[in-house]
């Protein structure tokens, strides 16, 4: 047995191309409800401070990921409150625009990792990097223990110093952003599912504003800016806890009456989060020693800070709005 026994988890960017589930070296530059437990407080404190949060449509304008596209016209716009990508394309002589396999790759650019703190603490005598590793070591097998693959890979590679990318597999992906609820007080922490829903109409909505004007077939693709969301399974929250999610929509809407426009939509998610520790707040509980123990580790150059990123699968839809 060691300390981290007493943990009580609830049962609850562009142009890079990777295996899922590796790692890659680009040039981005940049599930049942309970309370939270010390293991959760340990997401809140490593998020706390570096959580991609929201940005003005002003900020957007030059901020998104364009992946395959050679040329575009598009607005950055305000919905909602959000800041969002917004790019509409009239069809001609009657026929709708086609929607392109990359269209729901748009997403705003990932943050810059922060490496500031690597290697700036020096142990001359060796002590601190013993110590360090084994504590560390004891987080390790909790992982392993209590049956948290995600968690694990990503602490895995944290301690390999590498820095790299880290991609998360589509189905990972998939299973994470199906939960609904969350264990935040935080208001300001929403849930994917619902972010998600708000786009697909958002999008739906615009495409019909906009073919019931023009009264020919109209193509809208529709991305959020990168919203703080989280979920409630113990290896969902012990890998990122709050993080970053965009969800991109693209319609093609046909001419009809209220009720009766033939529209056809494909929707993917993406999300994104710096992963990294801090030692800015003190809950004198065992989580709070793992945060230490990691934040000490990239100081010591044990470890270090990396971005992780990944898409949903592509969904579609056909049908009458």
């Amino acid at each position: 047995m060691n300390a981290f026994d007493a943990w009580r988890p609830a049962d609850a960017c562009s142009g890079t191309t990777a295996t899922a589930g590796a790692v890659a070296r680009s040039s981005w530059s940049g599930w049942a409800m309970v309370p939270p437990n010390n293991l959760d407080l340990l997401h809140r404190n490593r998020f706390g401070a570096t959580e991609v949060g929201r940005r003005t449509s002003q900020e957007v304008e030059s901020e998104w990921s364009d992946q395959g596209r050679t040329a575009q016209k598009y607005r950055s716009v305000r919905v909602g409150g959000n800041a969002m990508y917004e790019e509409i394309q009239g069809g001609e002589n009657g026929q709708a625009p086609p929607i392109a396999s990359y269209d729901t790759s748009i997403h705003p650019n990932f943050p810059v990792v922060d490496l500031s703190k690597f290697k700036t603490v020096r142990d001359f005598t060796g002590d601190l990097t013993q110590a360090n590793a084994t504590q560390a070591a004891a987080v390790a097998v909790y992982f392993s223990s209590r049956d948290r693959p995600v968690a694990k890979k990503l602490f895995d590679h944290y301690y390999r110093v590498t820095g790299d990318d880290y991609v998360l597999e589509e189905s990972t992906i998939e299973t994470w952003i199906s939960e609904d609820r969350h264990a935040y007080s935080d208001s300001g922490i929403s849930t994917c599912p619902a972010e998600i829903s708000d786009n697909k109409e958002a999008a739906i909505s615009r495409a019909i504003t906009e073919v019931d004007k023009t009264q020919n077939p109209v193509k809208v693709i529709l991305s959020t800016d990168w919203i703080i969301v989280a979920g409630i399974s113990n290896d969902h929250v012990q890998s990122l806890g709050r993080y970053s999610l965009a969800s991109t929509t693209v319609v093609v809407a046909h001419p009809g009456a209220a009720g009766s426009h033939r529209i056809e939509l494909r929707q993917q998610s993406h999300i994104c989060d710096i992963y990294n520790f801090h030692t800015d707040a003190d809950y004198g509980n065992m989580a709070q020693a793992a945060v230490n123990t990691m934040a000490q580790s990239e100081e010591l150059g044990l470890a270090k800070s990396f971005l992780v990123y990944g898409s949903g699968t592509v969904h579609s839809w056909s049908g009458s709005k």
